[in-house]
C-alpha cells in the first residue's frame, strides 16, 4: 500500500503501470507462483493471489483501474490505473 501511496505524485490524468503478481486461475499457475512466494514471502503475496491488487489500488485512490494483460505463464498481472483529475 506504501507504494500506491507514494506513486500518487503522478500528475493528475497519469497512468499508473504495475506488473505484479496476480490470481491464479490454474493449478498450474498455482503451481508457477510457488517461487514468488518463496522470495517475497506468504503474507507479502496474499492480497495479490486472492486478486485483491485491482480493489487495494482503488482504494489508493485510482480510477479506471484494469487488468491489460498476463505474462509469464499468465502468473503476473498487468494494470493500469489514473490518477483521477481534479474538478
Amino acid at each position: 500500500m506504501l507504494a500506491l501511496r507514494e506513486a500518487w505524485v503522478l500528475r493528475p490524468g497519469g497512468e499508473l503501470h504495475i506488473a505484479d503478481i496476480g490470481r491464479p486461475t490454474s493449478t498450474f499457475m498455482r503451481i508457477a507462483v510457488s517461487p514468488f512466494r518463496l522470495f517475497d514471502g506468504v503474507g507479502a503475496t496474499e492480497d495479490n493471489l486472492a486478486g485483491r491488487l485491482p480493489t487495494l489500488i482503488a482504494d489508493a485512490g485510482f480510477s479506471e483501474v484494469v487488468e491489460t494483460g498476463r505474462v509469464l505463464l499468465g502468473v503476473v498481472c498487468l494494470y493500469r490505473a489514473v490518477r483521477p483529475r481534479v474538478t
